[in-house]
């Protein structure tokens, strides 16, 4: 193999390893507000979103509360787990997960799944888990180890909650708020696409510029016969 075709060859290998379809469920949407004073919604929720290019199956992951900086585990009792059904999200679309209600507010559209989860309304911690069972940690005096970690498939803390992605966790909320991540997502799936576009852009480049190197290979070679 020369150096001009093992650069295409690696390139390809790059491009394909960067844009190869999957499935990716996030949570999009918390909100604990639902039926408080001045509430929207008459209940709380969590919406998932799968940012990949594949359907996304839920069958033996579920939706784990705690508390911000209590001692409670993720999924604890029946009233902080909601095992999700065998039914898959397709690519880019959304699954709304019904949870505990109050009197105030408006009615939640209607959800594809329920449970009575009763969030906080201000700080809290969620996480998208691939176990149907608690994850018997939260974070916090109880911390995840790594085996625990590997089956949190995402993760909102937000308000003052001791276990977080990234540096911070996302802002306190009120009954009229959300830990939105809708605008962030959309954004990711845009610079995604983008990378994707780009990518086969520069393999058809290569492809073209070495099939001109090739070309002019063979006019060589065959001039030297001669």
């Amino acid at each position: 193999m020369n150096r001009t075709t093992g650069g295409l060859l690696s390139a390809l290998l790059l491009c394909g390893a960067a844009g190869t379809a999957h499935a990716d469920i996030v949570i999009s949407q918390a909100y604990g507000g639902g039926g408080n004073s001045g509430a929207p919604l008459n209940a709380d929720f969590v919406e998932l979103f799968n940012s990949g290019d594949l359907p996304a199956p839920l069958g033996g992951k579920s939706v784990q509360y705690a508390s911000a900086t209590g001692t409670g585990n993720f999924g604890a009792g029946a009233g902080q787990i909601v095992v999700l059904p065998d039914v898959e999200i397709p690519a880019g679309g959304y699954y709304l997960v019904g949870l505990a209600g109050g009197a105030n507010g408006g009615p939640l559209p209607t959800p594809d799944a329920s449970g009575t989860i009763n969030m906080s309304g201000s700080a809290g911690k969620v996480v998208l888990a691939d176990t149907p069972t608690s994850l018997g940690c939260n974070g916090g005096n109880n911390a995840c180890s790594p085996a625990q970690q590997a089956l949190i498939l995402d993760l909102v803390g937000f308000g003052n909650a001791n276990f977080f992605e990234g540096s911070a966790p996302a802002p306190a909320t009120s009954n009229s708020t959300d830990p939105a991540r809708r605008r962030w997502l959309h954004r990711h799936q845009r610079q995604r696409r983008g990378f994707r576009d780009r990518c086969a852009r520069a393999t058809q480049q290569r492809e073209h510029s070495q099939r001109l190197q090739w070309r002019r290979h063979a006019v060589h070679q065959h001039r030297r016969r001669q």
